[in-house]
Formats: C-alpha cells, structure tokens, sequence
C-alpha cells in the first residue's frame, strides 16, 4: 500500500486552493441574496478578488437573470459588468443589448448599445437605458422609440414606469395615434 506524502508544497497548494473555492463559493453563492453565476469557465482573481465568467454566462439575483457571453463579478462593490448580446429577464420584462453594468448596492442596471425593450404590450428601442429597481422605472436616452399597440411615441428621452405602465418623455416629442385610439 502506497502512503500519501503531504510536502509542505502540497499542503501550501491545498490551503491556497480550498481558500480560493471557500471564497469562491461565498462571493457567488452567498445566502444574502447575492448573485449566482454559472458558465462554461469561471476564473477567480484573488487578487483584484474579481470574477471573470465566459461562455453562455447566466447571472441571476432575486428574480432577474442575465445572460451573456462575458461577465465580471466585483465581489467588493456586486457591480456585475456583462458584455456582448446581453439578455435580460424579470417577470414580464424583457431587454436586449450591447453591454450592461447592474449596481445591485445602488439597485440601478445602466444599459447601453443597441437596446431593446418588452413589457407587455409595451415595446421599446433605444441607445442607453437605465433601468431603476427602486423606483421600478426605465430612462430610455438617445433616439428613444416607444411602441404601444398601434401608438408609437419618440423623444431623446422616454420614461417608462413599469407598474403603472406610464410612459414619459422628455424633450422633443412626437406621437402618432392609431384611429383606435382616437376613437376612445
């Protein structure tokens, strides 16, 4: 029978990487509603105590689920920068873009490139969005279109408060009504 030597390297390497996964796990997998990430790689910087995940990335905390090909979890601040064709899902809302940094501390999810946005028979396109999870509001800014029905609204800047389904602009405006509901 063959004995396991443990040399003082080996027990070096243990320690270091038993502490990498117990820090690991609790940064992801933390029971204070933080966020879990899965993808087919996970790196874990030690030292600038970062998360970099690749490859069909899902990041979910509390009912919103992120999906992406590249993200970065700053375990510190949980500021989650997602990048490249970010999709994003809570509850009936839907958003689509570029890039995407959710501050769950400030509880703002600041979204920019190509964005596209759904809730319910409310549809949406602009250049930035900021989504407020406080408030439960989106700021569309840069050439903002809004869709409801047959109604369609553009402004540089549109305002949609989800719950009561309001919709704002600011700036220059135009609308145009469907005759339906010009008949109301």
């Amino acid at each position: 029978m063959k004995k396991l030597l443990l040399t003082p390297k080996k027990i070096i390497f243990l320690t270091i990487f038993v502490s990498i996964i117990i820090v690991f796990r609790a940064s992801i997998f933390a029971a204070d509603n933080d966020i879990i990430l899965n993808a087919d790689s996970i790196v874990y910087d030690g030292i600038e105590n970062n998360i970099i995940a690749t490859g069909k990335v899902i990041a979910t905390k509390d009912d919103i689920v992120l999906k992406s090909e590249k993200a970065i979890y700053y375990t510190k601040t949980k500021v989650i920068r997602l990048l490249n064709n970010i999709k994003l899902t809570k509850n009936k809302i839907k958003l689509t873009c570029d890039n995407i940094v959710a501050d769950f501390k400030d509880k703002t999810i600041k979204a920019n490139g190509n964005i596209k946005f759904s809730y319910e028979d409310i549809v949406a396109t602009s250049k930035e969005a900021i989504y407020s999870l406080k408030e439960d509001k989106l700021l569309l800014k840069g050439k903002a279109t809004a869709w409801q029905k047959d109604d369609k609204l553009t402004g540089e800047n549109i305002i949609i408060f989800i719950k009561s389904k309001k919709i704002q602009t600011e700036g220059r405006t135009k609308v145009i009504l469907s005759p339906e509901r010009l008949k109301e």
